[in-house]
């Protein structure tokens, strides 16, 4: 996950680098803005709110 201030979030060389080492099955970058779009393959683009219902309902599910 990385935070950016902007309302138009673009991919960093380190993000994607981190992504490549770590492999994980989802990325988020989380910006100021409240639309949710693909980044790329894996990389969505996010804004604080929906990423926080996202990760409650992740909680609810959790043990499922």
């Amino acid at each position: 996950m990385e935070v950016k201030r902007s309302l138009a979030p673009a991919l960093e060389k380190g993000f994607r680098q981190a992504c490549a080492d770590l492999q994980p099955q989802r990325a988020f970058v989380v910006y100021a803005d409240e639309e949710r779009y693909p980044l790329a393959p894996g990389i969505e683009a996010i804004g604080l709110r929906a990423l926080a219902e996202f990760l409650g309902a992740m909680r609810a599910n959790w043990g499922t």
